[in-house]
This record gives structure tokens, sequence and C-alpha cells, in this order.
């Protein structure tokens, strides 16, 4: 059982150790919350990754702007 606790001018309760790590939620995470059928329900918001690649490391090598590739006739071009 939890119990609505003062904190400043608002009210809160403490989640307990066990149901974050069951939910895999730390300390500093956003969550939703919102009202169900009568029922407080919290919703862990998911966190943007940060990108593990970088755009201009990916085309660091083998990169030449500007270059022109002729592919060749597909359909009934006339140029």
């Amino acid at each position: 059982m939890l119990t609505i606790t003062k904190w400043g001018n608002s009210q809160g309760i403490r989640i307990p150790k066990k149901y974050l790590e069951e939910l895999g939620l730390k300390v500093g995470e956003k969550v939703d919350i919102k009202i169900e059928d009568g029922k407080i329900v919290i919703i862990p918001l998911k966190q943007r990754r940060k990108p593990k690649l970088d755009i201009n490391k990916l085309f660091k090598e083998d990169y030449e702007e500007n270059k022109e590739f002729e592919w060749g006739k597909v359909g009934k071009e006339i140029w």
C-alpha cells in the first residue's frame, strides 16, 4: 500500500524500486499520467536514443561531390 504525501505545493507517491526495475525505468525518466476508468495510469515515455552513427563519418570515404553517372537508357527516352 502506498500513501499520498505532500511535496511542497504538490502531492505525490513513491514508486517502489521493484516496480521500476520490472518496467526497466530509472530515476529521471519521463512518464505520462492519465485517469482511465477511475484509475491512475502511469505510462513510460520512450526516450529517443542518440544515433550510434554519424552521417559525416558514413560518407567520409569514397564520396565524390557532384559526380555524374551514365545509367544508360531505361525506357523510350529520345535524348
